[in-house]
């Protein structure tokens, strides 16, 4: 019976093992410099990432870039894909509360900044950045614990 060898080829590179599921913050800061560096260069950003394959890299990309997108840059506020409108919520003894929806990012973060005041949180704006009157004319109700009197 005669022996049978395998042959490995010469140049045979190993294979990478793609990470699955969450981008580890080490992986993503990785992303940012080779996005920087290549652009939308995929497979390049991909193996400067190491541990992730150009499919991921993109999908990475397209979420960072949605949530970028999304994010808003005052504390309470998020913007609403389905009402197409900037939402005010606040936090109250482990319940989030909506306080409405509004046109305006800014007069949302002032919806806020009223529920906050009472409830001596961290505000958005001054008293005197006009607030200290605000109405509002959102949608919404008022914050978990209280009363209008």
């Amino acid at each position: 019976m005669a022996e049978v060898t395998l042959k490995t080829p010469i140049h045979t590179e190993p294979s990478r093992v793609a990470n699955q599921g969450r981008w580890t913050k080490e992986e993503h800061a990785r992303f940012v410099v080779a996005y920087a560096k290549w652009g939308r260069n995929w497979r390049n950003i991909s193996e400067d990432v190491g541990t992730r394959i150009p499919m991921q890299v993109k999908s990475h990309e397209q979420n960072v870039s949605k949530r970028a997108r999304l994010a808003s840059k005052h504390t309470g506020v998020s913007w609403c894909s389905f009402r197409q409108s900037w939402k005010a919520a606040i936090g109250y003894k482990g319940r989030i509360t909506e306080l409405g929806y509004y046109g305006d990012e800014d007069e949302a973060a002032r919806a806020y900044d009223v529920e906050a005041r009472k409830l001596g949180r961290k505000v958005n704006f001054a008293v005197g950045e006009g607030e200290a009157d605000y109405g509002g004319t959102g949608s919404g109700s008022k914050a978990a614990g209280q009363s209008s009197k």
